[in-house]
């Protein structure tokens, strides 16, 4: 079976993001369009409901450790703060 190995605590593309730069130095901040950019540049879409589009965009990243509990008894012991902490060091993107 396939085994989500993650804490169960939903994460938004931005705060994953603020995370990993803030990790490796950057100064890079993100640039969100706002709702008119948004529509004027996907006018295909134009018709769907607002509502359904912000739940998409808004989305969370969430995984869920039942399966990896219940087979072998693993818990998260580590946060996402210091996870990717560990992945940019062990990557050595940073000098």
């Amino acid at each position: 079976p396939i085994m989500n190995v993650c804490s169960g605590r939903a994460y938004s593309v931005a705060e994953l993001y603020s995370i990993i730069a803030a990790e490796m130095g950057s100064l890079i901040t993100p640039k969100f369009d706002t709702t008119a950019q948004f529509w004027s540049r996907y006018p295909m879409i134009q018709g769907l409901d607002p509502a359904v589009i912000a739940a998409e965009v808004n989305k969370r990243t969430l995984g869920d450790p039942t399966l990896i509990r219940l087979a072998l008894g693993w818990r998260s012991s580590t946060d996402i703060v210091e996870g990717i902490k560990r992945l940019v060091e062990a990557s050595g993107a940073l000098p």
